[in-house]
């Protein structure tokens, strides 16, 4: 084949002019000669020998095929097989070859290295290059699977017409697998292609195989309108956001006939796709009535792809009719003092359209918003569980303690607390004490004041409830009160005297309560008189609350007048919800997510990390009608099994610092169900080391005592919290390891209040502030404390209970508690687990909130809400 090949050759260059050279290109490829001796400059150089007569052909020699009966070589021989290039003769007759070179361009490049050619400025010089000038003249052809000795030809530059190389295979072959919608292998080679000939970079330029932007920009441009017909909107955007990144460095090289209409169109084609991408899109969303979702569309998908698109246009202008239409209501109601409707106009004009129109006679959305929810104010609020909703647990979780918050106001209530708790009141002027503590004069404010969200009181409301109070005749008769107060006397409608049996250790304490109006038969909690807020409206996944006495006109500042909780289901999606701008406030999250607040400079520019002055305490309660668990054994077995610091580390708080450095730590394992830093709490108490075997032990030992071989299964009731459910869970598996089987309770589905009546343990969340008034009920739960709950107690811990009760001053109290605190480790009457120092998300236009707040509601009548739109997204401090 090679004799053959050659002969084909030498009668190709044969039937040109120049038979000068056509014996070398008949010839195989030689090594460089010597130098040749110098001759007279004048003496003409040697001519070649006649050129030999053609062979005379034989049965098997075959002709080169022609350049249209060539085959693009298939996939897996582009890939896997041995590259080789066709050569083109003027003939159109194809020589397969092994890759030439130069390439690509390889005819361009061998013209423009003759012309480049050096000339030599004398003769010697000159027969110097002669044969490496005379080999640019022809390229080096070597045939692919040859046994020839020398499978090495030329041949000459003027015989050649074109080189087609591997790459331009592979890139015929890609259109092929277009033109057959086969663009997934069309991608493969594509990044086949760019590993066998990557680009070259010229600055910050990248130079590609020519012909290989043109196919890319084409293959993403089908696969963005295959997804588009496959209505996979979202992945059309994809692919076209990455071909505009591309498209904007335009190929240097000329395009092949094929593609001069492609790139003359793409820009149009391109433009068009992008509105069927994204315009279902909008629709959609706009269906639904995520007017943010539309925006995006319109904002951060079609107008970045291209820019003023019609449909980007159709989709505003009609956003921004209802933006116009709300904002003309919202003045409207605002003219007719209708301030909340007017507020949510404005609200829901900014959820149309947060900016403002630019066009002549337009409503400004700034000013409309500003003065509308300036003046009614409505703070939104992310939870995991509503306030008032059925927690189908037998005692206060945090959605019910926040309900409580809301609805009543307290005639005394703790506004920080330090070691010891400090009270405020909003109802007294002042309060003096008298003849050593035993007698108390109240003077109330004459008028409430003006950020006050409840109804002002007098003395004679509250004089009857006290009364009420002290009365074994009266169903809300408090044994304890009772116990302390001797009488009560009116003064004046605004001044009344309290007269103390038994001087309390903190009459602000024993006062903690609300108002409640003595005519009983009242509904819906309308009885009580001390109120805040009251429900306004409720339904699926959210809760509306409403100042009782609404601000009134004129004033030169306002409050909070609308609380809104909108209910999430994990704490990740109320984190999303909070970036958004769905709500602003979030008052609790998991601690692992408070470090991302706290040092993120987006975060940080629009929120406030605000830690809660007590830490919420986490508690494992013992039901004391549960006969099980009277078995001492039993309840230490319980304790020991379970190893809290590593679930407070691992689930908790997420955190490791809380093994390596507790100090460090948002949380920490402590041993009473009051905050560490209480006086209450016993410093001197270790908490209890974890001690599987021990537990082990003890269980047997529990289950003989029981009369069985292992011993009964246990009930546990807990919050719906997500924190607190996954905490009990890690629980329960420590239990079973020690051969203890303990049954999670889930809600019940019929949204009951009334939880199970069997359970043997509690998981607990609470925040303690004064034990002197609050263990005594915690003990027993029950709401008060009555002699009559503590028969289920110990005869030792109920006689301590009552001498907390007695006890007469301060330091007697805390005498008591912190015997009391180590009698309860000493006898596990309950499992305290750990402490964690929660945190509340506050946006910067919030004011008027204390820095350290004791719940998420503290003092929430003087907050200020500044008007700010809701933004789409965070913005970029280093965009300032």
């Amino acid at each position: 084949m090679v004799v053959l090949l050659g002969l084909v050759i030498a009668t190709v260059m044969d039937a040109q002019p120049g038979p000068d050279r056509s014996i070398l290109a008949a010839q195989p490829a030689q090594k460089p000669a010597d130098k040749p001796a110098d001759k007279p400059a004048d003496k003409p150089a040697d001519k070649p020998a006649d050129k030999p007569a053609d062979p005379a052909p034989t049965p098997e020699t075959k002709p080169l095929p022609k350049l249209e009966d060539m085959t693009v070589p298939d996939v897996a021989t582009l890939l896997q097989g041995k590259p080789v290039c066709w050569v083109v003769t003027n003939k159109d007759e194809v020589i397969v070859s092994e890759p030439v070179k130069p390439r690509p361009f390889t005819r361009t490049a061998m013209e423009t290295a003759i012309a480049d050619w050096p000339k030599g400025k004398s003769p010697a010089q000159r027969r110097d290059g002669q044969l490496e000038f005379q080999r640019l003249h022809f390229l080096t052809i070597v045939l692919p699977d040859t046994k020839a000795d020398e499978p090495e030809y030329q041949l000459g530059i003027r015989f050649l017409k074109d080189v087609v190389h591997h790459e331009d295979l592979m890139l015929r072959r890609i259109d092929m697998l277009m033109d057959e919608s086969k663009f997934r292998t069309a991608f493969e080679m594509l990044l086949a292609l760019e590993r066998v000939a990557p680009p070259k970079r010229v600055g910050n330029k990248e130079t590609f195989w020519p012909g290989y932007v043109d196919r890319r920009n084409r293959l993403m441009m089908l696969e963005a309108e295959a997804k588009i017909k496959q209505k996979r909107f979202q992945s059309a955007i994809a692919f076209l956001d990455d071909l505009k990144q591309l498209v904007e460095t335009p190929p240097t090289e000329a395009a092949d006939e094929q593609y001069v209409e492609f790139r003359r169109g793409l820009a149009a084609r391109f433009s068009r796709a992008a509105g069927d991408a994204v315009d279902p899109l909008i629709a959609a969303a706009v269906s639904q009535q995520d007017y943010r979702q539309a925006r995006f569309f319109i904002n951060e998908r079609l107008q970045v792809l291209s820019p003023a698109h019609p449909v980007a246009v159709k989709w505003q202008k009609m956003l921004e009719g209802k933006q116009q239409e709300l904002l003309k209501q919202s003045i409207a109601a605002t003219s007719a003092s209708r301030h909340d409707q007017a507020a949510a106009l404005a609200q829901q004009a900014a959820k149309f359209w947060p900016n403002d129109v630019k066009s002549a006679g337009a409503t400004s959305m700034r000013s409309v918003y500003a003065t509308a929810t300036g003046r009614f104010q409505t703070l939104t609020v992310g939870v995991v569980n509503l306030a008032g909703s059925p927690s189908g647990c037998p005692f206060p979780t945090e959605s019910d303690r926040r309900h409580h918050e809301l609805l009543t106001q307290l005639l005394f209530q703790v506004d920080r607390f330090e070691n010891i708790p400090y009270y405020r009141t909003d109802y007294f002027e002042q309060y003096e004490p008298t003849d050593l503590g035993r007698r108390v004069e109240f003077t109330l404010r004459p008028r409430p004041a003006s950020w006050q969200a409840g109804p002002g009181l007098t003395a004679d409301p509250i004089v009857r409830m006290l009364s009420a109070r002290i009365d074994p005749n009266n169903p809300r008769y408090d044994e304890r009160l009772a116990m302390f107060v001797g009488g009560l006397s009116v003064r004046s409608p605004h001044e009344f005297v309290v007269h103390f049996a038994r001087v309390p250790v903190s009459p602000e304490a024993l006062l903690r309560v609300p108002v409640v109006a003595a005519a009983p038969g009242d509904q819906d909690g309308k009885q009580v008189l001390s109120r805040r807020f009251r429900a306004h409206d409720r339904g699926e996944g959210y809760a509306v609350f409403r100042r009782e006495i609404p601000e009134p006109d004129g004033l030169r500042e306002y409050h909070v007048a609308e609380i809104r909780e909108l209910q999430y289901d994990t704490y990740l999606k109320a984190l999303q919800g909070l970036v958004r701008g769905e709500f602003e406030v979030l008052p609790r999250m998991p601690s692992w997510h408070v470090r991302t607040f706290e040092t993120n400079e987006r975060l940080q520019q629009q929120f406030r990390v605000v830690p809660y002055a007590v830490p919420t305490t986490h508690v494992i309660q013992f039901n004391p009608r549960s006969k099980t668990l009277r078995n001492s054994e039993l309840r230490r077995a319980l304790a020991f099994a379970v190893d809290r610091s590593k679930v407070l580390s691992e689930t908790v708080l997420r955190d490791p610092r809380v093994l390596s450095d507790p100090e460090q730590a948002r949380g920490r394992v402590v041993t009473a169900p009051f905050p560490r830093q209480s006086y209450a709490y016993s410093q001197q108490l270790a908490p209890r080391e974890h001690d599987a075997i021990l537990a082990l032990s003890l269980a047997a030992v529990a289950a003989r005592r029981l009369g069985g071989t292992k011993v009964p299964p246990l009930k546990m009731v807990g919050s719906t919290e997500p924190i607190a459910r996954a905490s009990a869970e890690q629980l329960v598996k420590a239990w079973k390891r020690v051969g203890i089987d303990v049954q999670l309770v889930d809600p019940p589905k019929d949204k009951s209040t009334d939880g199970p009546a069997d359970w043997d343990l509690a998981y607990r969340t609470l925040h303690m502030t004064e034990p002197v008034v609050e263990l005594w009920p915690f003990l027993t739960m029950q709401p008060r404390a009555r002699v009559a709950d503590l028969m289920y107690l110990p005869d030792w811990l109920r006689q301590e209970l009552i001498d907390l009760d007695r006890s007469e001053n301060f330091q007697v109290a805390v005498t008591v508690l912190q015997r009391l605190h180590r009698h309860i480790q000493e006898q596990v009457l309950m499992i305290p687990l750990w402490e964690v120092d929660e945190v509340m998300i506050v946006p910067r236009n919030i004011r008027g909130y204390p820095l350290t707040p004791l719940s998420p509601y503290h003092g929430v009548e003087r907050w200020t809400v500044q008007s700010r739109i809701p933004l789409d997204s965070l913005p970029d401090p280093r965009a300032r």
